[in-house]
């Protein structure tokens, strides 16, 4: 059997120019809705290199693949505990 170029998933490793969240979701799992949302709400998240014929905001994968771990939760304070039940 022979090595191929591809990440421990399976997947072939994603190119270094601006995709869409699309893509990019489907590389980290998530659905697009979910990643859109959070690159939206998230002020420490990585801006868009690009936009599409569309307008549609394109983004360099390895900046929002480091970020998405890291990324802020929504109804969480940043580095709390998670909230506790009464």
């Amino acid at each position: 059997m022979t090595q191929t170029d591809q990440t421990p998933s399976g997947q072939p490793p994603l190119p270094d120019y601006p995709l869409s969240v699309a893509r990019i979701a489907r590389a980290l799992g998530v659905h697009r809705r979910t990643l859109q949302r959070a690159l939206l709400n998230d002020p420490a998240a990585p801006d868009p290199a690009d936009h599409n014929d569309r307008g549609h905001p394109l983004y360099l994968h390895q900046p929002v693949a480091d970020w998405w771990p890291e990324r802020r939760q929504g109804g969480r304070p940043r580095n709390g505990p998670p909230p506790q039940a009464s």
